[in-house]
């Protein structure tokens, strides 16, 4: 399944690191991959930026992956520059908060991701 990570606030750089970051972790790429959402460009506009990061996962494992990944990108950002983060499946939007346990179940709860592998 396709979950979308969305950054509000961003001019489109941190989203490509943070795209960058997630693709050089192992425990996000064992369980799933990332790729960048274009922006859908309007006609007469050249296009090239980048509205959120797609992540294809199957499972709470792999979205805990993701979110401890995003995570730690995170804490290498200034905190008052820390663009709010939003994880979306199927118009289904959850902000994230935190990579314990508890905040795992509630995104897994929210976006309705099964609890293991199918």
């Amino acid at each position: 399944m396709e979950i979308r990570l969305r950054l509000d606030g961003d001019d489109g750089r941190e989203l490509l690191s943070l795209y960058r970051w997630l693709r050089q972790d192992p425990d996000v790429t064992r369980n799933g991959r990332v790729s960048l959402v274009p922006t859908a460009s309007r006609p007469g506009e050249m296009g090239g930026a980048y509205e959120a990061v797609s992540a294809q996962i199957g499972h709470v494992i792999a979205l805990a992956g993701l979110i401890i990944a995003y995570r730690g990108w995170s804490d290498t950002r200034r905190k008052d520059r820390r663009p709010v983060a939003r994880i979306e499946r199927d118009g289904v939007a959850v902000e994230l908060e935190g990579a314990s346990a508890d905040d795992v179940r509630r995104v897994a709860q929210a976006l309705g991701m099964p609890d293991e592998p199918r």
